[in-house]
Parts: C-alpha cells; structure tokens; sequence
C-alpha cells in the first residue's frame, strides 16, 4: 500500500469514529441535555446577580429576569426552588435561622418593623422559622459572654457595630460551634457608606476553616452604585410618620440621576468615603438625623432580603443538601446539652426577656432605683436607673454562679455624665472601683451605647451612684453576668476589657 492510501485509509478511519461518537451523543438526548443543563446551570451560577436598583425598576418581572444584573433576583426562581427548604428536613420542621445585628438588623423607624425588617421577609419569603435576635447600639461581646442558642443557619451582620478584630475572632469560633452554616453580612448605610477596609470580612479572612461559612458583601457589591440607592432605601424628604424624621432634599443631592452618573456621585464612588463635599453634605445631614441615615426604610430591608434568599438558595442550600446537614437526626449542634457556665440578666435588645432573667430577680437591696426606659421609653431599653446621688443597689448572683459582671449605658454627651461605684461585700474584698458613664468620641452626632466593665467582682455588689451632671443624668444598668468560671471560655472573658461599638 502506497503512502497516500495509507493517509486516506486513516482519515476514513477517524471520520468513521467521528461520525459514531456524534450519533451516539445526539441519540443519547437525555446525556446531551444534563451536560447542556450543566453549563447553563454553571454559567448562570456565575454571573446571576440582583443588584439594587432591579427591584424598584419599572419594567415587569418577567423582562426583569432577562437582565444580566437583576436574573438572581428571587422572583425569577421556580416555585419548587421556593419549596426546597422546607421539603428538605427528614421530621417536616422548617429551618432555623437566626439574624444577629445591630439597629440596622433589629430594624427601626418605621411602621410595623416587625414584620417588614429583611429578617422577617426571608422568614416570609422562604416559609422557614426566623428569630430577629440583633441588639442596637451593641456589639458581640454580650453574646460571646451570655452565649447563643443553635440554629441551622445563623446571619452575622457587624460591619458597622464591631471593629475589635479579638471580639470577632472569638464571635466567629461561636458560630462555628452553634450553627450549621454562618452567612456573614456585610452591610453598608447612608451614614457608614462602603469603605476598603471591614473589620468582619478580615475576620473571616483570617478563619483557618471556611467551610461553614459564606459571605454576601453588599458593601463591596454596591460601592459603584450606593449613592444613588441612598433615595429611595433612605426615603424622608416627608416627615416619616414613625420617628418624624425630615431629611431636606438638599441632602440627596449628590444622588441625582438613576445611572448614578452625576459629577458628585462618581466623586463619592471614587474615593468610599467622599469628596470633601460629600464629607460636608453627610456631616451636615447626619447630625441632626443619624439615624434616620443609619436604618434605612422597607425598600433597603426588602433590598437586602432579596440578596439573603438569593444566597441561600444558590449557595446555602444546595451545600447544606449535599452534606446531608438538614438532618436533625445527623445534627450533633440541635442535640448538645451544655452545662450553662454563664447566665446574663436584663432586658436590653430583648423585651421579651423571661422573668428569672430580668434585673429585678438579682436584686437583693434597693434604695432609690427603677425600672423604666428613661430616655426613648422602647421596651427594648428598659434598665435598672436611678439619677438621685447616694441612691444604691445591691446585685446578687444566684446557684453556682460565683463572679458577676455588670453593663451600664456609655454615651457621648458630657452633661448626661454620673459616676458611680461597684464595691464587692464579700469579706476581704478590694476597694471599691470607681467609672464614668460618658465617653470621648469624634462621631458627628451623639449616642448611646452598652458597656460591660472591665472588672469582675465576687457577688453581691453594691452600686452607688456618686455624682451626675445634671438634673435628667442618669445611671442605667442595662445588663449582668453571672458565671462560675467553670470553663476556659469564661475565665478568659472574665478577665478580658470587652468591647461595645457605636450603632
């Protein structure tokens, strides 16, 4: 056989072999549409998105989730995506989910909160058990202290309310132990825009194990187009008839324009943080209306809502599925029973606090406090307060419970200062501690916060208010931990300064 015939012969050969691999795979259409799925499935994964202007844009939904930037949104999934979650449990029980925060998360300023915070529309949205455990003008330390009950997943949203790097290291450890999956939100508002840098997301960095855990970053995601978000998440060019908020339209200046293409809104997406000018409008508009600047209103829960479903459905649950982790059978989180080495007391961020865990069960002599909201009169701020000079109270911890912690409001404004002493009466006890109820801050607006002290004491303590200010300053204690300093954990916070950010 002649070279040439030799060509021919294997080209005729492979040509064969080309032609039977194609008919295999068109016959095979059920292989052909899988890998087909597949890619699509991959390709839409990759590039779904629903940013911030899909939801209050006026085209209908169904051309909506034709756009490359809105096709994430929930409202272009299936039903039985909807059902997913709820069909997944092997006892029929929906999922668990519990959000952890500050004011954003815990949801104010507006009407019927409760039901149109974006905790509560996830709840809705997926038909599965949410609790809305956020804590305004506090950190993690009070959880880290008081301990958290398990949860199938938990929401961690912290960016603006805790920047000690220890107290989120220690936070995240926690999740790991008490939840099945940890979603870390890192959220942005009209007061705190996106910056380069978040003390949450360089925690999550820095976790040697990730595989619990998953980020929605909308500080990141949105940093191009926050400020013209700001109108309609941000809403109070009318008196707001909750808080009577006002924000004149001057303010929302620098947001003209649905592309977010104005001169002053790409000098503020340049630089984060803002021109001088931006710097200035935000100072201006943000003293007399923090926060109405800092909660946002229903369009920004609904907003955020969007993204968490969005999340959990994409990423959450098809990871949760695949490692069998619905199971509450398969569960060692639901079913462990701790020892409880540490217990807190009191009524801030939780008005719906038990009776043996309100202050009034540890106190074991009172002469002249109260329990009352003296300040917003919010049934999430009730604390034990007194403003009369020499007034005292006497906290005892009760059982095995031998150190106790307290936590009083801090805040910025120097003519609502009280000082005040802790003394311990156990027999050969140290002298009695002395504190201040104001501290320094270069904020633009004054506020409130909760401050655990540094000190751990051996119960009963006395409390001594010994000097105020002014007439209306009051000395607030808002919260008190007992413990028996049984464990590592709790030995260490007991001797560990802990830290609560501004909200």
């Amino acid at each position: 056989m002649t070279v040439s015939k030799k060509k021919t012969a294997k080209i005729l050969i492979i040509a064969f072999l080309l032609l039977c691999v194609g008919y295999i795979y068109n016959e095979d259409s059920k292989l052909s549409r899988f890998l087909s799925s597949k890619e699509n499935e991959e390709e839409v994964t990759a590039s779904s998105e629903c940013q911030g202007w899909c939801i209050p844009h006026s085209d209908p939904w169904d051309m909506k989730c034709t756009f490359k930037h809105c096709n994430g949104c929930s409202q272009c999934f299936e039903q039985d995506q909807q059902d997913l979650m709820t069909s997944a449990k092997e006892d029929g029980t929906p999922l668990k989910i519990d959000f952890y925060g500050g004011s954003i998360s815990a949801g104010y300023d507006f009407l019927d909160h409760k039901n149109k915070r974006f905790s509560a529309l996830v709840g809705k949205a997926l038909g599965v058990e949410t609790s809305n455990l956020a804590i305004p003008a506090a950190g993690v330390s009070q959880h880290l202290l008081c301990g958290i009950d398990p949860a199938d997943i938990i929401i961690s949203e912290y960016r603006i309310n805790e920047s000690d790097t220890s107290n989120l290291d220690a936070w995240y450890e926690l999740l790991a132990q008490r939840a099945k999956h940890v979603i870390i939100l890192d959220l942005w508002s009209w007061l705190t825009p996106p910056s380069t840098y978040s003390a949450t997301i360089a925690a999550y960095e820095r976790l040697k194990d990730k595989s619990k855990f998953s980020v929605i970053n909308l500080s990141e995601q949105d940093k191009n187009v926050w400020p013209c978000l700001v109108p309609s998440f941000y809403n109070y060019t009318s008196p707001n008839p909750l808080s009577g908020a006002y924000i004149p339209k001057e303010c929302y200046a620098f947001a003209e324009g649905k592309e977010c293409t104005s001169e002053m809104a790409q000098q503020a997406i340049a630089d984060r943080t803002g021109t001088k000018e931006m710097k200035t409008l935000r100072s201006s508009c943000g003293t007399p209306h923090p926060r109405a600047m800092q909660h946002g209103q229903p369009p920004y829960h609904q907003y955020i809502a969007e993204q968490i479903v969005h999340h959990l459905k994409n990423v959450v649950f098809p990871k949760m599925i695949t490692e069998e982790s619905f199971s509450n059978a398969n569960s060692v989180i639901l079913r462990q029973e701790e020892e409880q080495s540490s217990v807190c007391f009191g009524e801030w961020g939780k008005a719906d606090q038990i009776e043996e865990r309100k202050l009034p069960a540890l106190v074991l002599e009172n002469h002249g406090f109260e329990m009352s909201s003296p300040f917003s009169g919010r049934e999430d701020k009730v604390t034990l307060n007194s403003n009369d000079v020499s007034s005292s109270v006497v906290l005892g911890c009760q059982g095995q419970y031998q150190h106790i912690k307290i936590a009083w409001v801090m805040h910025s404004w120097t003519n609502e200062t009280v000082s005040f002493s802790v003394q311990s009466l156990v027999e050969g006890a140290e002298d009695e501690k002395r504190f201040q109820s104001v501290m320094q801050s270069t904020a633009p607006s004054p506020f409130r916060l909760l401050k655990f002290s540094p000190t751990t004491w051996k119960p009963p303590v006395k409390i001594t208010l010994l000097q105020k200010e002014s007439d209306f300053a009051r000395l607030e204690i808002a919260k008190v931990l007992c413990a028996d300093a049984t464990t590592t954990k709790v030995r260490h916070l007991l001797t560990e300064v802990t830290k609560i950010t501004v909200d």
